[in-house]
């Protein structure tokens, strides 16, 4: 896992500004370790802190027994807790199938929360297709008439319990002008490697990972405190074994 900046054109004098910083991650609980119940497959958890004093974590899952098949069945779940390192519990799913018609209508994902002016605003991978899964637990295969639907939407609530409002047309579509902008200009920073595919537990031990992706940074009170990830692990029969964990950060400046 690694760290970039993005390097704006327009404002020179910010373009390095968090160039020299160093990512410190600290020791896992147990209890910074989700994974919702025995039959269900989670990835990648981004909190926020509600009015009501609680963090809430919306997080991607679908049923093991499918597979890795989070292209076509994913759905978008929320789950609370008392703190942001955990223990979090599952309440409801946020986003159930809503059907094959709409752009999102078969699968949700990869969630992203943020509040802007008392609005919440949860934004989302989403997708529809043949609702085919060609997975099966180890071996896994996409589905690429759903990869290739893949779009990026978002939905409103006045409250992290919802209900959020959902929106018949994504918020970022795929464009068939050859010349689009593709991104934005995404530079390494001088200190890129935030950890290697492993995780510190809180006696000290390393646990090793097959890969720890979907970083997204929670802040509390302006500063940064954990890293939300997605982890998993790969078994003797080739099949994943997923969850979310909550890691203790710091941020060291080196100049």
């Amino acid at each position: 896992m690694s760290c970039a900046n993005k390097v704006s054109e327009n404002i020179n004098t910010k373009k390095n500004i968090y160039n020299d910083i160093t990512l410190e991650l600290g020791k896992v609980s147990d209890f910074s370790n989700f994974t919702d119940t025995d039959n269900i497959t989670v990835w990648g958890g981004s909190a926020i802190k509600g009015e009501d004093g609680l963090y809430h974590m919306f997080y991607s899952r679908w049923k093991k027994n499918l597979g890795w098949a989070w292209v076509t069945h994913s759905e978008i779940a929320h789950a609370v807790s008392t703190s942001p390192f955990g223990p979090f519990k599952h309440k409801d799913v946020v986003f159930p199938r809503r059907g094959a018609e709409y752009w999102d209508g078969l699968c949700t994902h990869n969630p992203t929360t943020h509040k802007f002016e008392g609005k919440y605003y949860l934004y989302y991978m989403g997708n529809t297709g043949d609702d085919v899964n060609p997975c099966v637990p180890g071996k896994i295969e996409y589905n690429w008439t759903h990869r290739n639907n893949q779009r990026i939407g978002v939905a409103v609530a006045d409250n992290p319990n919802g209900p959020w409002k959902r929106f018949d047309e994504p918020l970022i579509d795929a464009s068939e002008d050859e010349n689009a902008l593709d991104g934005f200009d995404w530079k390494l920073s001088k200190n890129p490697l935030v950890s290697k595919l492993e995780i510190t537990k809180q006696d000290g031990s390393i646990q090793k990972l097959k890969h720890l992706e979907r970083p997204q940074m929670f802040f509390e009170n302006g500063k940064p405190i954990a890293l939300f990830c997605a982890a998993d692990t790969l078994d003797t029969k080739g099949v994943l074994h997923s969850w979310n964990v909550q890691i203790p950060i710091k941020i060291l400046n080196n100049k």
